[in-house]
């Protein structure tokens, strides 16, 4: 399915078509789970993640992570000033702050490293210790102390030490650094996709154990039964598909076309991996 993706073949229609024939061949494949609950499960995650398999997402993804990469060699004001677009598509689609969570965070902690801790940078990387380390040193000096906003023209560190060697010359600032992240800080960072995909995985994680366990003990109840268990499935060609587990260790795998009597395919390994037999088209 990745490589498809890659190759840029499922797009719009064609995605949403893919993923309902995957559902729908993954809830009638597999008998660990009962396919009711492959059905609702996968039904789940394909509302989740639908939206990923557009191709404009891919191009839109590509755009902004470019875009952050260009703005490490941008000056400090290109870099405060591009926070809102980002904001905005983290705020809004937080199927790209997942996707863009951990680049936002290597960003800040390149521009941190440049000199340049900028507050807005730390709040949507949720660094909140800078942040709230910013705003308090905002309230710890009269509103005038600094002139010059401080995500502006300059790195925060120089704009910070600047009134230690440089007077106001009766220059001020509304402080509107100020008011913009405290009241992000309020706010609080952008929610990701949190329960929203975190409830399909639990469902998933816990239907699979539960299924895992009853297929176990199946197995173990066949074994002390008969010495053997074997699964079979109807495959869309028509044929007989059975994987058959032995007692003494063996594993084989066989298919045959119901009602010609003709084995198309058998595999036998021994206990260690070995591979014991194999034919191909002779009678049943």
């Amino acid at each position: 399915m990745r490589k498809t993706i890659q190759l840029d073949q499922y797009n719009g229609p064609k995605a949403i078509e893919f993923l309902r024939n995957l559902i729908t061949n993954t809830a009638f494949s597999y008998d660990v789970l009962p396919k009711s609950k492959w059905q609702s499960i996968l039904t789940l995650a394909f509302q989740r993640v639908v939206p990923w398999m557009d191709g404009s997402i891919w191009i839109e993804l590509l755009t902004l992570l470019g875009t952050q990469q260009l703005l490490k060699v941008m000056g400090p004001d290109v870099v405060s000033y591009s926070i809102w677009p980002f904001a905005i598509i983290h705020e809004t689609r937080p199927e790209f702050k997942a996707l863009l969570a951990p680049i936002t965070r290597d960003f800040f902690s390149f521009i941190r490293n440049d000199e340049n801790p900028n507050g807005l940078w730390a709040w949507l990387s949720e660094d909140l210790v800078t942040v709230q380390e910013q705003l308090t040193t905002f309230e710890s000096k009269p509103p005038d102390y600094w002139w010059k906003f401080a995500y502006g023209s300059k790195k925060y560190n120089d704009w910070l030490d600047e009134p230690n060697h440089t007077t106001a010359n009766g220059k001020e600032s509304p402080r509107l650094d100020y008011i913009a992240l405290d009241g992000l800080a309020e706010k609080g960072t952008p929610r990701g996709l949190g329960a929203s995909t975190n409830d399909w995985v639990q469902i998933f994680f816990d239907a699979s154990i539960e299924g895992l366990n009853h297929f176990i003990a199946k197995i173990k109840e066949e074994f002390e039964k008969f010495g053997i268990y074997v699964r079979t499935e109807i495959l869309k060609t028509g044929e007989v598909f059975q994987e058959i587990w032995r007692n003494t260790k063996e594993f084989s795998i066989k298919k045959w076309t119901e009602g010609l009597g003709r084995i198309t395919y058998l595999k036998t390994w021994n206990q260690i991996g070995e591979l014991k037999l194999f034919w191909r088209e002779q009678l049943v």
